[in-house]
């Protein structure tokens, strides 16, 4: 029964390609705590970096390619695209909370948002996306582990 009602209410997202759906395989961060500085007796705070492995994600993206997200039992304004900074062998977020990095609502501010199907919406860029990494997120969702990492969906804007 509760795996029913999970499914019921869990949200997805797709990438539209020559009319066809491919799925955005969701990942979830990893979280490392980084020591702050130790001088005489004052001790700074450490802070943690959240990262996803990798150079970039398995789900590439035309900068005005269309996305299909189904919101689940949630409304798509609680959907946000967040950049992301590309490092040697990974992604990573600007900051340890993901809401207080730059992020753009997935809504009509930013985006041509049309029905698809009974429960999906079709997102599409109004202006083109530049290129680089970026994670889908839904702002609503609870994090995953005792670190507060979270279930996001990455994708690459060539």
């Amino acid at each position: 029964m509760i795996s029913t009602l999970m499914i019921l209410l869990y949200w997805h997202v797709w990438v539209l390609m020559n009319g066809h759906l491919e799925e955005v395989r969701p990942e979830q961060t990893a979280t490392e705590v980084k020591p702050g500085w130790k001088i005489v007796d004052i001790q700074t705070r450490s802070h943690k970096v959240r990262y996803l492995w990798g150079m970039s994600s398995m789900q590439l993206f035309g900068p005005t390619d269309t996305l299909v997200v189904d919101p689940g039992e949630g409304v798509l304004s609680d959907f946000v695209l967040v950049p992301l900074k590309r490092k040697a062998e990974y992604r990573r977020l600007n900051k340890e909370k993901m809401m207080d990095n730059k992020y753009q609502v997935l809504d009509f501010h930013s985006f041509d948002i049309t029905p698809y199907g009974d429960d999906a919406f079709r997102v599409t860029p109004l202006k083109p996306l530049p290129p680089g990494e970026y994670v889908i997120y839904n702002r609503n969702s609870e994090p995953m582990s005792e670190m507060g990492d979270y279930e996001v969906y990455p994708i690459t804007v060539k």
